[in-house]
């Protein structure tokens, strides 16, 4: 008895003294270059024990509750101790330690080390800047969290050189989606548009990611086929202590929201978790082609009635009141610590449905006058009214770690499912020769999804010598487009009005299914070394390989409705009517062909194919420190690409793995870098870069723009761009993220791709071409500066602004350049050469931050605007369309709610300007016509978060 009790008691006492102990975790630094230390060593003044840190920088330190006084060794540093930690019983204290040298501790008197809290990262960004061997900007999580920004689309907005097209798609340094790259923890992935490079970045929530960095200069280590940029999104892998935080935002437009004029149509009871229910399946079998004479109505056959009754009867949209955007995130995470291992994991969901609603939108075709002495152009076609969009979208993320010695293993899965519903009323009118009038009932609907696996593993060798680092990642992407419906009447009211189906003009009845299924297979491996040499100073020498195969099924099936003797039907304009079992064909018992509404098939052979891409690059670099100040990155990386076709082509000659691209591709990389002082650099770097076309440019594909009534033609016979870049950056850096930069970029492009109108006489359609060589040159200048006059201890006061000035030119082939001359007016003179597409001449961001530590309130208020811009390049009567600037003021305030902040609020408005998205024909001497408006509007937000 008296041993059980014994027993007990001993533990009880262990018990009690473990609840009376705390933890310290953080991760340590070299604050010279900001780089973590592996193997510092971390003891407590009168405790016993120590950690020492892993191949992370991380360390984790368990002890009785207290205060404390912190040592920290590192060979080569001196050391360096923190005062007055103090440890709480059963919590976790986060701590980031910078170390300084023997050198810096003699001048940085007072102070020897600062111990920072782990959400203060503008500093180790801005260090990683400063220390990068490639140009970067970015954006850190301390910044997120400062803003209030919910996604990375917004967060990233204010980097230098940056514009976010409708807050998704990220373009650098004016350049266009074909040179702008974005990466996921250093791997390639597709985004909810595969033929994009850029990844749609509102799918990111802000409150699982570490940073955001922009690369604008290539090192082998990096994929070639980037030029403006490359956006590299930073996951957080390892939280430093449990974490649960939730964010709910509702957003509201006072044109768009709470609108009884909203534009919608009956779709399936999953719509709001972005996946269709089955309600817009193709209801027949693929297998029937409606084309075979047994389906045509003189045959009599009764399975055709069956097939056309199957089909959904509602073709036209139906109007409701709306409600307002609403957005939820939830994450969580923690890391635990046992016998010398590490575990962490990462969860995080985010969940958004948003409507808008263009009253009055328009879209129209301009053309030039047949008579030279006419300069105002003249209206071809103009298509205008209502358009609703309802957006519902989901993101998980998800990740987990396992550390142990020198050994790190990371497993995550990203996924993310989007579905867009539209619906249109409008008006068209065609001035040609022949004119008419139609209008068109609009139902569409899109569902995309991309899922991604990422398995990766990082270990030191040989003491540490040696750090190999690996990553396997495939990844599926999905978008499905089922029963797009246009229904289009043509319209005459000579003596009675009169509503027809004419397809003639275009006024047809009209389902099409699209499908796209997409397979990326990614590998790659990253072995550095790092070496003394003679004179002390290290160098490191880097290597690698990575493979890439991507694999694409695309498929259009086109389904019209006729009308057997239209001329016994009387349309009233609703298209609801027209698959109604009375107006639906029937067979006669007579053997007599009777009237009425029928299906039938439309092959799409060209538009149903299977392409492959397989890249393969490998890659050698060398980080050579010649001096003290001056150092010099150089190597090489390999590139081959090849692309593969299955389909037909538009002479319907049949493809099989037919060979479109074949490239081998050498992409050198040399870069200078001049310390003028320990604050300041001088860069100059000249690389080699590539720009591919995408598996819909490098294809047959004719897909129509229902909406616009636009059509895009793929070109199998494009030709990879091969890019030379020169950048020249001087920057500062100073206390409290402040900085200011000059840079200087020269760029020069062999075989561009540009969209172009595909011929005078079809003015609507648009294709892909590899146009004359290209170059482009700007400055970029960036400066970002603390108010001291409204600054204090508590009170911070940031102003900061870069522009972008940016002039392109390309020589245009001899057919663009006769077509040009065959359409000139008089007194209007045709060069060699014309603006780059996509290339804006300027880019303006600007931004003023107020932020109260003591009351913890922030509020910013942010500008951008970018150039008239070049998007469709005309061809002889067909004028270029030029994007107009759209002026974009916002403004947001966060603030906490509660006195242990772990409630916050929000506050945002956007579109301040109330700015509208214009598309303009530009010609010589006339004035500009419109070829697309939306009015987006003034839109605010008020938003709520929870943390723990």
């Amino acid at each position: 008895m008296f041993k059980k009790l014994l027993t007990l008691l001993f533990v009880f006492q262990a018990s009690f003294i473990f609840a009376q102990q705390g933890t310290i975790k953080g991760v340590i630094y070299d604050d010279a270059t900001g780089e973590a230390l592996v193997g510092a060593i971390i003891k407590a003044q009168g405790a016993p024990g120590g950690a020492i840190s892993d191949l992370d920088g991380a360390f984790t330190f368990s002890l009785p509750a207290g205060t404390y006084t912190f040592l920290f060794n590192y060979i080569g540093l001196s050391e360096n101790e923190v005062p007055n930690v103090v440890i709480k019983a059963g919590e976790v204290t986060v701590k980031d330690i910078r170390l300084v040298s023997e050198i810096q501790s003699a001048v940085k008197t007072n102070i020897v080390v600062t111990a920072t809290r782990k959400t203060n990262t503008e500093n180790a960004l801005q260090t990683m800047q400063r220390k990068s061997v490639n140009v970067m900007d970015g954006v850190s999580s301390q910044a997120f969290k400062r803003t209030g920004d919910n996604d990375a689309g917004a967060a990233i907005s204010r980097v230098t050189g940056i514009s976010v097209q409708g807050g998704k798609h990220v373009f650098v340094r004016g350049l266009g989606d074909r040179y702008t790259k974005t990466i996921l923890n250093g791997m390639i992935i597709p985004g909810l548009d595969p033929d994009r490079n850029t990844v749609q970045m509102d799918v990111f929530p802000t409150n699982v990611l570490d940073n955001i960095v922009v690369y604008k200069t290539f090192t082998p280590d990096l994929p070639g086929d980037f030029t403006g940029g490359l956006v590299d999104i930073a996951t957080k892998a390892f939280p430093s202590a449990k974490s649960n935080s939730f964010s709910a935002t509702l957003g509201y437009n006072p044109s768009m929201h709470f609108n009884k004029d909203f534009l919608t149509y009956k779709g399936g009871k999953f719509d709001w978790l972005a996946f269709d229910d089955g309600t817009r399946a193709l209801p027949i079998s693929k297998t029937i082609d409606l084309t075979q004479k047994e389906y045509d109505p003189s045959w009599n056959n009764p399975e055709l009635t069956t097939l056309t009754k199957k089909f959904g009867k509602t073709l036209a949209p139906t109007t409701r009141l709306n409600g307002p955007n609403m957005r939820l995130s939830y994450s969580q995470g923690n890391q635990f610590n046992k016998e010398g291992k590490t575990y962490g994991y990462n969860v995080a969901l985010n969940y958004s449905h948003e409507t808008e609603y263009y009253e009055d939108a328009y879209f129209a075709t301009f053309i030039k006058a047949q008579s030279k002495d006419v300069n105002e152009l003249l209206i071809n076609r103009s298509t205008q009214g209502p358009i609703g969009n309802t957006v519902a979208a989901w993101t998980v993320l998800a990740g987990s770690s396992y550390k142990k010695g020198n050994n790190k293993y990371t497993l995550s899965l990203f996924s993310t499912q989007n579905s867009e519903s539209r619906s249109g009323l409008l008006k068209q009118v065609d001035y040609r020769e022949n004119p008419y009038t139609m209008f068109r009932n609009n139902l569409e609907y899109t569902q995309r999804n991309v899922t991604n696996l990422m398995l990766s593993g990082k270990h030191l060798l040989d003491s540490g010598k040696w750090e190999v680092e690996w990553k396997l990642s495939p990844t599926v992407s999905m978008i499905d487009e089922p029963d797009i419906r246009l229904t289009a009447f043509e319209y005459t009211d000579d003596l009675v009005p009169r509503y027809e189906l004419n397809e003639g003009v275009g006024a047809v009845a009209s389902r099409t299914y699209r499908n796209l299924f997409e397979q990326n297979y990614n590998a790659k491996v990253d072995v550095e070394r790092e070496f003394k040499m003679r004179n002390k100073l290290s160098t490191k020498l880097k290597f690698g390989l990575l493979e890439t195969f991507k694999m694409r099924d695309f498929e259009i099936r086109d389904y019209r409705f006729r009308v057997l003797q239209e001329s016994k039907f009387t349309f009233t304009g609703d298209a609801n009517e027209l698959l109604t079992d009375q107006l639906i064909w029937t067979p006669s018992r007579g053997g007599v062909q009777d009237s009425g509404v029928y299906v039938s098939g439309q092959p799409q052979l060209n538009n149903t194919f299977n392409a492959k891409q397989n890249i393969v690059g490998v890659y050698v670099m060398n980080e050579l420190p010649l001096t003290n100040r001056f150092k010099t990155i150089y190597g090489v990386r390999v590139e081959q690409a090849r692309n593969y076709y299955t389909g037909q082509n538009q002479n319907r000659q049949v493809m099989q793995d037919s060979l479109l691209l074949n490239k081998t591709s050498l992409l050198p990389s040399v870069n200078f870098i001049y310390n003028l002082t320990a604050e300041s650099n001088l860069r100059l770097s000249y690389t080699k870069t590539v720009a591919r076309p995408s598996f819909k440019e490098l294809s047959n594909a004719q897909i129509v723009d229902r909406i616009s009534g636009r059509t895009f033609l793929g070109n199998d016979s494009l030709k990879q761009t091969d890019i030379t870049n020169l950048d020249l950056r001087l920057e500062k850096y100073m206390e409290k993220g402040q900085v200011v930069s000059v840079s200087g970029f020269y760029k020069q492009f062999q075989n561009p791709i540009e969209l172009v109108a595909y011929s005078a006489a079809n003015p609507n359609d648009f294709q892909p071409r590899n146009v004359g060589n290209a170059q482009v040159y700007g400055v970029e200048l960036e400066g970002k500066i603390l108010i001291k006059s409204l600054s204090d201890t508590n009170h911070v006061t940031t102003f900061g602004s870069n522009l972008t000035l940016v002039k392109s030119s390309v020589e245009m082939t001899a057919g663009e350049r006769d077509g040009r001359i065959s359409a000139a007016r008089n007194g209007e003179l045709i060069g060699t050469n014309r603006d780059m597409v996509g290339q804006s001449p300027y880019i303006l961001n600007a931004f003023v931050n107020y932020t109260n530590n003591e009351n913890n309130f922030d509020a910013t208020l942010t500008y951008n605007v970018q150039g008239p811009r070049l998007t469709v390049v005309g061809v002889a009567r067909n004028p270029d369309v030029y994007e107009m600037p759209f002026h974009s003021l916002n403004f947001k305030t966060s603030f906490a709610i509660d006195q242990e902040e772990k409630w916050k609020g929000s506050i945002s408005a956007s579109n301040i300007l109330n700015s509208n998205r214009y598309f303009e024909y530009v010609s010589f001497g006339a004035q500009n016509q419109l070829f697309s408006m939306l009015k987006p509007q003034r839109a605010f937000s008020i938003g709520v978060s929870y943390s723990l």
